[in-house]
């Protein structure tokens, strides 16, 4: 393993690798307590032969560690694919398994794994993505087997603990679902996105918010001026509590950082600001941070609502004057 410290910079870990004999399949998953999830996709010392393992990586320490044993291996030794992770608002870790018909629930807190429901209609998630929905529903793509066609949207309800089919598959005609991405934008809707020609598609779920994952913005400046770089916003979770958006080891969309949406109180335009510098990317619940922020060139003067945004919630409202 390795760790960017910087740009074209990386720092090898060393001995500080997983335990597993090598994360071929394995993905990364940032929990609330800063550390990281990984579920193995070999016969590791975590897992007794008949339970996967699955391990942590502590950022203070560089070292992994076990945590708990999956109610199965997840995985398929014959291709060792893997589902998405997706940690949810209730402090848990949605895990599809890969070539095999079967979940599991990671508690942060306990640091144990229980099993989840079984998915209907034979279908699984050997690479697959997962985007966590702002109602606290999990929205996965899965399919049939090994990398077959015949893709469903399904939704986790962590309430109910239920694995259901989406009221409308229109986004997955026929691919599997290794082809398929998803990533929530900033109106709480979701977009999905494949390596064909399938057109894209915007998934809207229910309506609702869990109250525990807005962010509070707590200062920022009322006057701002068209075009300014570096203005500064601080506030209370600004990066969400999840990374949000999960796939595996093929690939990650994240977005655990604040966005800035200015919506004009005029004529309910809205415009949004580049965001950058953040002084953390911790998802800690609480967690106190500030970013900066630019003002696009072309945003005209007036009065504006200001929110910050994390995973399509956003945060409280400030009016700020452009000029």
């Amino acid at each position: 393993n390795a760790i960017y410290t910087g740009p074209n910079t990386w720092f090898e870990t060393l001995g500080m690798s997983v335990m597993q004999s090598s994360n071929d399949e394995s993905g990364f998953t940032l929990l609330t307590n800063n550390k990281v999830l990984t579920v193995d996709a070999k016969n590791s010392p975590c897992g007794n032969g008949v339970n996967g393992g699955a391990e942590l990586y502590d950022q203070g320490t560089g070292l992994w560690s076990c945590t708990g044993q999956t109610p199965i291996h997840l995985y398929n030794p014959a291709d060792e694919e893997l589902g998405s992770a997706v940690l949810m608002y209730n402090n848990k870790v949605f895990q599809s398994g890969g070539n095999v018909v079967a979940t599991a629930i990671y508690d942060v807190a306990s640091g144990t794994w229980t099993a989840g429901p079984t998915p209907p209609g034979g279908l699984d998630q050997a690479d697959g993505p997962g985007a966590l929905e702002p109602n606290g529903k999990v929205l996965v793509d899965y399919s049939p087997g090994l990398f077959a066609n015949g893709c469903q949207f399904l939704e986790y309800n962590p309430t109910g603990n239920s694995l259901t089919p989406t009221v409308n598959n229109l986004g997955c005609p026929a691919g599997s679902s290794f082809l398929g991405h998803l990533m929530i934008l900033p109106t709480g809707q979701i977009m999905f996105t494949d390596f064909g020609t399938s057109p894209v598609s915007v998934y809207t779920p229910a309506p609702g918010v869990v109250a525990a994952a807005v962010p509070t913005i707590l200062a920022a400046s009322t006057f701002l001026k068209i075009g300014s770089a570096n203005n500064v916003l601080y506030g209370k979770q600004l990066n969400g509590l999840s990374q949000n958006n999960a796939y595996g080891d093929d690939y990650q969309g994240e977005t655990n950082y604040p966005l800035v949406r200015l919506t004009n109180t005029s004529n309910g335009n809205v415009y949004y600001a580049f965001t950058h510098d953040d002084s953390t990317h911790s998802i800690k619940p609480g967690t106190i941070m500030f970013t900066h922020f630019d003002l696009p060139a072309t945003i005209p003067a007036g009065k504006y609502s200001l929110q910050s945004v994390a995973n399509g919630i956003g945060s409280n409202s400030i009016i700020v004057s452009v000029k």
